[in-house]
């Protein structure tokens, strides 16, 4: 087991810091951490909250519309709007379905004329300009004619590829402030509904990341976006808020203007909520790195019960136990370093390897994309067949480790019994010609829900990069129920109707006969997607491009052309072509 932090006891310092505060409005009573199942000890716990949870920017059922509660909480602001991302398009319109709905740009100038203070913190794309697709120097331009105050950041590790990855908004409605956070960036390709279509609806936001000649190319699909993200009232936002101010401060020298007269209320049709927040980043200032993010997820998968549900980008961590040496350029300079010491997924390898020693049901679900965003061509962009084989590596790792936990304690079952990896695809009908398409459907997603309990979602993805606190700049919920509610248990009720169907989905996640349904269905979709057919009963489940027998041994398989080429899910490695660092 790794030991990458402490996770035994409050932080002091972290407490008295809100205690010196003068300016903290009461925030409610101090809760005992042990009495809390999923608190993490060295975060304040912030009662009294508010979460509603969204699964994709739309939803056609109007119940669960984050683009749309956005949009209208912005329009609402009365006195401060904050804004952080990775990307930001003032050119995004997030209400198409409203005719008289105003771009963000539109609405951003609009707020400012009327006298609210706009601030809009996005990442500094250091000698790239736009070339990454941020859209954040034509964004500046913009927010310059506007007289909206904007903020460029750069990684404080001041290496030019680590990104400011956060994503939320906080702004007031005259009385009491409201917050967004999750894996949602306002800008292009990101609309998107459960229902994922390739065609027909969504032309103003068609995007490809395979085929950068999709706009021009009638008969190219769009790439789905799947995405989780939550609105957040009451004292958390508190949190949030100061954090906004203190990377503003950092890069304008200034502190951002703040309301008055703006308290934290919730609304209780949302619920009573405890939360806390988690960070991930290099504070230079402070010369201190936050790391509880990665912190969080240990501690929830170490106490989950029945089963753990993730949803992340990119799945890498646990090197050391990796079945392979990676050699890093960094080792050619004589810097040598593991690859992705995170251990993510040697915790979940390990939760499992409990339930299987104590011969109790326990199950992990794991949803990542088809293949890392960008051009399947090695030659065009090495760095997805170099994540493909890195997140080979750590996949192989944990099946091999089930595996042998199984034989060692003479369990009957399969390591696929016990944890499931899968990603989500698309396959539809090409209007007026009677062709059929098909596309990964993209999981944007970086959330982890824990036996309908606990769920924490953000900006955070399961890899190095995210998770070190040296690297991206990353920010994350975490949240559980108070008042009895069932809010967590819907959320990935309507998740798994949403890739696995209405059988699967009233199901118990936790039960063997579940995750068998689940591989039966992802087999079955995986071979109607190498065929080009529709998948049964509108799921977009389907098994990932490898195998995995009997004893945990997992063997890649190749991708499925989306792009001409045909690609190994283990990959093309070449010590010399690209860092390891910058792609776990």
């Amino acid at each position: 087991m790794f030991s990458w932090f402490n996770l035994t006891s409050v932080s002091e310092s972290a407490i008295n810091s809100y205690s010196r505060d003068s300016e903290m409005p009461d925030m409610g009573p101090v809760l005992n951490h042990k009495t809390e199942r999923f608190a993490l000890p060295t975060e304040v716990i912030r009662t009294h909250c508010a979460v509603k949870l969204y699964r994709d920017a739309h939803s056609t059922d109007d119940t669960n519309t984050c683009y749309s509660d956005m949009y209208n909480a912005i329009k609402n602001a009365t006195q401060v709007i904050y804004i952080t991302g990775w990307s930001l398009d003032v050119n995004t319109k997030m209400v198409p379905t409203d005719k008289d709905s105003k771009t963000l740009g539109e609405l951003l100038a609009e707020k400012a004329k009327q006298g609210v203070h706009v601030y809009v913190l996005l990442w500094k794309v250091k000698g790239f300009q736009d070339l990454v697709g941020t859209r954040n120097y034509a964004t500046k331009k913009f927010f310059k004619k506007n007289s909206i105050k904007y903020a460029l950041w750069l990684s404080d590790t001041n290496r030019f590829i680590y990104t400011m990855h956060q994503k939320f908004v906080i702004c007031d409605d005259g009385k009491s402030y409201i917050a967004f956070v999750g894996g949602l960036d306002i800008t292009f390709g990101r609309y998107d509904t459960p229902n994922h279509p390739l065609f027909r609806e969504y032309e103003h936001d068609k995007q490809n990341a395979t085929k950068s000649d999709v706009l021009s190319d009638p008969l190219a699909p769009r790439q789905p976006w799947h995405d989780i993200h939550c609105q957040v009232q009451g004292p958390v936002i508190y949190d949030l808020m100061n954090h906004f101010c203190v990377r503003w401060k950092s890069v304008k020298g200034e502190e951002p203007r703040r309301g008055n007269n703006i308290v934290f209320e919730t609304d209780s049709q949302l619920g009573e909520w405890n939360t806390q927040m988690y960070l991930s980043y290099k504070d230079a200032q402070m010369n201190h790195c936050h790391r509880s993010i990665a912190q969080a997820y240990v501690n929830a998968i170490s106490k989950a019960k029945k089963y753990i549900y993730i949803e992340s980008q990119y799945l890498i961590g646990g090197s050391a136990a990796w079945s392979e040496s990676i050699t890093t350029l960094g080792e050619a300079f004589g810097h040598k370093k593991e690859v992705a010491p995170n251990p993510i997924p040697i915790y979940i390898a390990n939760r499992i390897i409990r339930a299987i020693e104590a011969d109790e049901p326990f199950r992990a679900y794991i949803i990542i994309p088809f293949h890392p965003e960008g051009s399947q061509y090695p030659e065009h962009d090495f760095s997805v067949s170099k994540i493909m084989h890195l997140q080979y590596l750590t996949i192989q790792m944990m099946y091999k480790v089930i595996g042998k936990a199984l034989t060692d304690n003479k369990r009957q079952g399969k390591p696929t019994d016990y944890l499931f990896v899968g990603c989500l695809g698309k396959v539809e009908r090409i209007p007026i010609f009677d062709i059929m398409a098909k596309n990964m459907v993209y999981v944007h997603s970086k959330a982890m829900l824990v036996d309908d309990e606990y769920i924490i979602l953000g900006s955070a993805n399961l890899n190095e990069r995210s998770l070190s606190g040296q690297r991206d700049g990353e920010i994350c919920i975490g949240a559980w129920e108070t008042d009895g509610g069932d809010r967590v248990r819907h959320c990935r009720r309507e998740l798994f109707r949403e890739h696995f169907g209405d059988r699967i989905c009233i199901m118990e996640p936790g039960s063997i006969e579940c995750i068998q349904a689940i591989k039966v269905l992802a087999d079955e979709n995986r071979i109607r997607f190498k065929a080009t057919k529709v998948f049964k009963d509108n799921t977009h489940i389907m098994a990932h491009a490898f195998t995995v027998d009997d004893d945990g041994k997992v063997v890649a398989e190749q991708l499925d052309d989306l792009d001409g080429y045909r690609m190994s899910f283990s990959g093309y490695i070449s010590k010399w072509a690209f860092d390891d660092f910058l792609c776990a």
